[in-house]
């Protein structure tokens, strides 16, 4: 389950690499994980931050490819290091629920407000929920 809107992909990607993004979101979107897993998968291996954290996601709620939370965190820590911030915001969403890691709402707030210092507004209300700093 997706839980952030997806919008467009990154502009700083070549057209080539745009056009593959797009064709993997639109099969995503029209629900055919299996053939939208393959794309991102090559793409996230070239190293497209977007694709990692789409991967990531799509191993966190089993999409075209089994459940597997520890790949999940990997694709997702590879993409927020790369500023991705629906990565950012997934992650914080681990850390916050223990989906994956040891729960902790440190490291939840630390990925959430990365996220929010981006602009995601998702990642904003999923930082309100969570329980006040000490």
């Amino acid at each position: 389950m997706l839980l952030v809107c997806l919008g467009q992909v990154p502009l700083h990607a070549q057209d080539n690499e745009l056009g593959k993004l797009n064709e993997a979101l639109t099969l995503y979107q029209q629900k055919q994980f299996a053939a939208a897993f393959k794309m991102f998968a090559q793409l996230a291996r070239d190293g497209f931050p977007y694709a990692q954290a789409m991967l990531g996601n799509m191993y966190l709620y089993g999409e075209g490819v089994a459940e597997d939370d520890g790949k999940a965190l990997l694709w997702l820590q590879r993409a927020a290091r790369r500023s991705d911030d629906m990565a950012q915001n997934w992650l914080g969403i681990m850390y916050a629920s223990g989906r994956g890691v040891p729960q902790d709402s440190a490291l939840a707030r630390l990925w959430y407000e990365r996220a929010v210092a981006q602009g995601s507004a998702v990642a904003r209300l999923y930082l309100e929920r969570l329980a006040p700093a000490r």
